[in-house]
């Protein structure tokens, strides 16, 4: 199973990507905090957002900022 990595700052404009259905059909999209806790506040808007073929492919990572 194949997982595209991508900040979670970058969902806003997976949607004007070209073809990003196929993306989520091709591999599960993970994205990452990059550091700021802001992953419930990307889940929200990602549920309003993004169409449901991508969305549900979708998966959330947290990691530690960096000082």
């Amino acid at each position: 199973e194949l997982h595209f990595l991508l900040g979670s700052d970058s969902l806003r404009d997976l949607p004007t990507w070209r073809e990003p259905a196929r993306i989520g059909a091709l591999a599960v999209i993970v994205a990452v905090n990059r550091g700021r806790d802001a992953a419930a506040a990307e889940r929200e808007w990602c549920g309003r957002h993004l169409p449901r073929e991508i969305s549900e492919r979708l998966r959330f990572v947290t990691i530690p900022a960096t000082s």
